[in-house]
C-alpha cells in the first residue's frame, strides 16, 4: 500500500513537471532570426494570476528590434488594469513605456530605439482571452513596415 502511495505521488510530481515545460512564462532572448513569442496558453486561453517577462535583445548595439502583432489579439478589455501586455523600450521596466495593450485589436508594430525591448505580460484571476502572440526581429534601416488598417 505505501508502494502505491509513493508510485501515485510521483505521477502526479511528473505530470505537474510537464505541465510546466509546455510554455514559457518569460524568457531572455537574444535574436539570432525572426521568430515568435506567445503569451502561456495562446491560442486557447492564457491562465489566470501570470506575469510574464521577455527581453528581447538584438545581437550589435546598434541594431534596433521590429515586433508585430498577429491580428488574433484578445486580451480582457477593462482599461488595461487587469489583463494586459506592456512593452518598454529597453531590457526593464525602467525604460520608457512603447504602450499597454489589451482588448481584441491588436497593436501597430513597433520598433525599438535601441537593441532591447521588454515585453511584459500580467494577467489577473478570472476573464481570460486567447492571448497573444508576437513576431520579432532586427529591424533593417529601409525595410518596409506593413501596418494593418
Amino acid at each position: 500500500m505505501y508502494c502505491g502511495f509513493i508510485l501515485f505521488f510521483s505521477t502526479q510530481l511528473l505530470f505537474v513537471a510537464s505541465l510546466t515545460q509546455s510554455y514559457k512564462c518569460g524568457d531572455n532572448i537574444e535574436i539570432t532570426s525572426a521568430d515568435y513569442l506567445t503569451s502561456p496558453g495562446y491560442p486557447t486561453s492564457y491562465p489566470p494570476s501570470q506575469q510574464c517577462m521577455w527581453v528581447i535583445s538584438a545581437p550589435d548595439p546598434g541594431q534596433k528590434i521590429l515586433i508585430n502583432f498577429n491580428p488574433h489579439f484578445d486580451l480582457e478589455d477593462r482599461d488595461c488594469k487587469y489583463d494586459y501586455v506592456e512593452v518598454f523600450n529597453g531590457g526593464d521596466e525602467e525604460a520608457p513605456t512603447l504602450g499597454k495593450f489589451c482588448g481584441k485589436i491588436a497593436p501597430s508594430p513597433i520598433i525599438s530605439s535601441g537593441n532591447e525591448l521588454l515585453i511584459k505580460f500580467v494577467s489577473d484571476y478570472e476573464s481570460p482571452g486567447a492571448g497573444f502572440s508576437v513576431r520579432y526581429e532586427v529591424f533593417k534601416t529601409g525595410q518596409p513596415l506593413w501596418i494593418r488598417c
